[in-house]
């Protein structure tokens, strides 16, 4: 796996997001053209296998390439999105708050939950969103495609 966020950690003191353990580094500053090539070609000039992300610019550049993409949706509607056969989405709880016209976007708060922010559960969009739930899109995904499983 490669981790080719911009940054190994993002977040503050409350709120990280940190790359995952066993992922080959290729974070940092990268231009648009290198992380293209990271999504289409490994280090072995193979075509990437598939992309895991949340409704990001990296999604999208993945799919822009051809790379099959793992979208994990919550905060935003999946029909803002382009169109995967592997989508992980919840609408059993909160969902969709970065489409609701009503709410603003705070992109440097990173406790922004405009629907739950004082209440039990905030981040309810993907907290319901288990583990479980996304590896079942995996193995689906990798069935499809034919690949070995790894995990």
């Amino acid at each position: 796996m490669l981790c080719i966020e911009h940054d190994k950690q993002y977040g503050n003191a409350q709120y990280m997001t940190t790359m995952p353990q066993g992922c080959e580094d290729f974070t940092g500053r990268r231009a648009l053209q290198q992380r293209a090539s990271l999504l289409l070609h490994t280090l072995h000039a193979l075509h990437a296998d598939f992309f895991i992300g949340l409704g990001s610019g990296l999604s999208w550049l993945a799919w822009a390439v051809g790379t099959p993409v793992l979208m994990i949706s919550g905060f935003s509607h999946p029909s803002t999105e382009f169109s995967t056969r592997y989508r992980v989405v919840n609408f059993h709880g909160c969902n969709s708050c970065f489409n609701d016209m009503t709410t603003g976007f705070d992109p440097q708060n990173f406790a922004w939950c405009p629907r739950r922010v004082d209440q039990a559960q905030p981040f309810q969009c993907t907290a319901i969103t288990t583990p479980e739930f996304v590896m079942r899109v995996v193995d689906k995904l990798m069935a499809e495609r034919g690949l070995a499983q790894i995990f």
